[in-house]
């Protein structure tokens, strides 16, 4: 593994208290935290430090597995694999309360992340009938279906790309892989070719796509976070240990403040992504 001086670190902000999370997402200036049993939208503004607003339980939804949200759309987005389906619903400025939850899509097998890229595209891994990532308009339409090389297996989450390709984890999330829009393989990590990256585990549970093309992804294996270069070629790894969180589960990124939030057991931190 490259040994060079890290060119990123992350500063801890703040903790926020949370139990049974299973996700978070970001909306213009409110800070979402998904919990379960029942399922529970926490509001935190995103001040300094965060300020807890309202909490709005979800009834509808009975095993919620991620949320994401869209600043151009104002929607949020929440997986339920109990109905097999993901509901989308808005925040109402006026109180914090929530417009009427829609059943967006359904019949999703083994649903466990997804993403919505900037334009609002929906990005959904789906391992039935076949290893493929869908993507779709926001009006649920089907736009690609791109199925994975019979040398990668096991999507499990999946972002696109400004340049329209997608990267997705595969492999029980040890690797990762940029796809074109044809399915066709442009680049992997770890490379075939480096043994010493092959014979070093990662677990890839999550990630986003920075506006430079580079990959920020929490990693199971090492109890941290992972940032990529954009040709997944170098990594860097920042441990958590020292901030308290352990085992990262999901990781979302706010561009215009810089800042990392990563959702482990029984935790929700804050970071600023400070690059050297």
């Amino acid at each position: 593994m490259n040994r060079k001086v890290l060119s990123f670190s992350l500063q801890l902000i703040t903790k926020l208290d949370a139990v049974e999370v299973v996700g978070v997402a970001k909306l213009r200036k409110k800070i979402c935290v998904l919990r379960e049993s029942p399922t529970t939208l926490v509001i935190y503004n995103d001040g300094k430090p965060p300020v807890h607003q309202k909490e709005i339980t979800l009834d509808k939804i009975e095993q919620p597995t991620e949320i994401v949200a869209c600043n151009r759309t104002k929607f949020l987005y929440i997986g339920d694999r109990r109905s097999l389906s993901l509901w989308r619903f808005k925040l109402k400025s006026c109180d914090e309360a929530v417009s009427e939850l829609e059943k967006w899509m359904e019949d999703i097998e083994n649903l466990w992340t997804f993403s919505v890229d900037a334009c609002g595209r929906v990005v959904l891994p789906r391992n039935r009938p076949t290893d493929c990532v869908c993507v779709y308009d926001c009006d649920a339409h089907l736009l690609r279906r791109i199925f994975l090389p019979e040398s990668l297996s096991r999507p499990g989450h999946a972002v696109l790309r400004p340049n329209g390709s997608v990267v997705v984890s595969h492999s029980h999330m040890c690797g990762l892989s940029e796809l074109n829009s044809s399915g066709a393989q442009v680049r992997r990590f770890p490379s075939s070719a480096s043994s010493e990256m092959l014979s070093s585990r990662f677990l890839f549970r999550h990630f986003v796509v920075l506006g430079d093309g580079r990959i920020l992804a929490s990693d199971g294996a090492r109890n941290g976070v992972v940032l990529l270069d954009r040709k997944l070629q170098r990594v860097e790894v920042i441990p958590l240990e020292d901030s308290g969180i352990a085992d990262p589960e999901r990781i979302c990124y706010d561009a215009v403040k810089r800042h990392v939030i990563v959702v482990g057991i029984q935790s929700v931190e804050i970071f600023r992504l400070v690059e050297h």
